[in-house]
């Protein structure tokens, strides 16, 4: 099948619309950053004036990606590419925190700590006053000091406002999911009252930094804005096979029927025993044992039964478990950091830094490392030592974690099935559950229809990232005949009425 991007007409309309407000909600493996920077392009050629663009993300890996892809771009002009807390720094807060009324006896030769002491705006203002030091807010306000003070600069300053006016035509923002609410009303500030527009690039399904104060609905909070908005959905790691059917069967508005037979994509139909039946897909070529394969199956001891069974036929796939902390804790993601921290000896405490969009600075990093050398050393590890550590780190980032969160935490680090979950290994042949695999991708996938009720919520959203794992070839073993009726329903629903137009999206066959 020739590559078909089901959502091209969207990406072409996007580079189109000029210079306007935009916001794109691009779902993983869109191509987000491949969208922004071609848009980039775009507004470069379009500003034959002096101004220019700035790319503004959240981590420093993030800017030095963006700063490699612009690299080749031929523009007599600076081009911008910050993270969000060095932008409002240098652009804002130290050129001109002096040309205000609370600024007039300070000095731009602040240092800044993230101590989280500061109870309100005003404290922060006479910190910043008597010790030269830019600080936080305290534990639980949920509030950004630094953003709060750029916006105020910017109401004060007429210089400030007019520097950033006469610079910029545009600022592009990435993973603004990430985005806490002093952030989104300095930007929306800037979009609404300096009229320089904002391209907006972000996916709410993956806000995941809640715990640093990020709004849980800030794309909600968008629609209330003036922008044109897009949403992209076609998944480039996926064979356009793959993407095909999941979007005929998800998100049919972006299904595009074709006249060739379909091959990466099979519905297995099989009365044989999962691993006789998986035995034969790798006998017969279906499954290539010389790249990598990853069996999907939710239930933790299910899975550790059949990679014992798939042993016992001479294949060694590895069994990663479900840990206590992969499904449905507000921290999750902080979670799996500090198990990283415990039990993959290759995660530095650098590593740590950057999958948490901290700041990374010798001091801090020093910092960090005390806190968490229990968990560095491998030390012995019990509840009330990792609720001590966790507590620390969430009174310092102004966030609260639960009991049960630091149980589950815990329950994770102390069980030593689980250190598989987070060290690296090179196998190529992998049985985990779709929880584990979330934001992973493989060569060939092998899920079990079985599991996914396709008219269950839940169950349905856990068949597309079964599917939208799989690169090269998906294979959904099915041995009940349930999963088939319900996509042959669904298939109906959407207007595949015959056999042969259903070969064109699934190949069926049997074992």
């Amino acid at each position: 099948m020739d590559l078909v991007i089901a959502d091209l007409q969207v990406r072409r309309n996007i580079l189109e619309n000029g210079i306007s407000n935009t916001v794109v909600s691009a779902s993983a493996g869109a191509g987000k950053t491949t969208i922004m920077i071609e848009k980039i392009k775009f507004v470069l050629e379009l500003e034959q004036t002096h101004k220019t663009i700035a790319a503004i993300t959240f981590t420093i890996k993030a800017t030095n990606e963006i700063r490699e892809r612009l690299g080749n771009i031929k523009v007599n002009k600076e081009i911008v590419v910050s993270t969000n807390d060095n932008f409002v720094e240098s652009e804002i807060i130290r050129p001109f925190l002096t040309d205000t009324s609370f600024g007039k006896n300070m000095n731009d030769d602040f240092i800044i700590e993230y101590s989280g002491d500061i109870r309100n705006y005003a404290e922060g203002i006479e910190k910043l006053k008597l010790e030269n030091i830019l600080g936080s807010y305290r534990s639980n306000l949920r509030k950004n000091f630094k953003f709060e003070l750029a916006k105020n600069i910017l109401l004060e300053s007429i210089a400030a406002r007019q520097y950033l006016v006469s610079k910029y035509t545009m600022l592009f923002l990435d993973e603004y999911q990430d985005s806490d609410s002093e952030m989104h009303d300095l930007f929306m500030y800037i979009k609404n009252e300096l009229n320089i527009k904002l391209f907006i690039v972000g996916d709410e399904k993956q806000a995941i930094y809640i715990w640093r104060g990020a709004h849980r609905n800030i794309f909600n909070i968008l629609n209330q804005e003036d922008f044109e908005r897009y949403i992209l959905t076609h998944n480039f790691r996926c064979h356009p096979e793959i993407t095909n059917f999941a979007n005929l069967v998800h998100h049919p508005e972006y299904y595009n029927a074709t006249e060739e037979l379909v091959s990466n994509m099979i519905l297995c139909k099989t009365e044989l025993t999962p691993d006789v039946c998986l035995q034969n897909l790798i006998l017969n070529g279906e499954l290539d044992i010389n790249k990598e394969i990853t069996v999907l199956i939710n239930v933790n001891l299910t899975a550790e039964r059949f990679a014992q069974d798939l042993k016992d036929l001479g294949y060694d796939f590895i069994f990663i478990p479900k840990t206590p902390i992969d499904e449905g804790l507000l921290n999750a993601f902080l979670l799996r950091q500090l198990a990283n921290l415990y039990f993959d000896p290759y995660f530095s405490i650098y590593d740590f830094c950057e999958a948490l969009k901290i700041d990374n600075e010798p001091k801090q990093i020093k910092t960090y490392e005390k806190l968490f050398r229990p968990l560095i050393d491998k030390e012995e590890i019990n509840y009330e030592k990792i609720k001590i550590l966790c507590e620390k780190f969430a009174e310092k980032f102004e966030f609260s974690i639960s009991d049960e969160e630091i149980a589950k935490l815990t329950e994770t680090i102390m069980n030593p099935a689980f250190e598989i979950c987070f060290v690296r290994n090179e196998s190529k042949l992998k049985i985990m559950t779709v929880f584990g695999s979330k934001g992973l991708e493989f060569d060939q996938v092998v899920a079990f229809g079985r599991e996914y009720n396709l008219y269950d919520q839940e169950r349905r959203n856990n068949h597309y990232v079964a599917i939208t794992r799989a690169k090269d070839k998906m294979i959904m073993i099915d041995n009940t005949f349930r999963y088939k009726q319900e996509l042959a329903e669904i298939f109906v629903e959407q207007g595949v009425k015959t056999g042969d137009e259903a070969k064109k999206i699934i190949r069926v066959i049997t074992i």
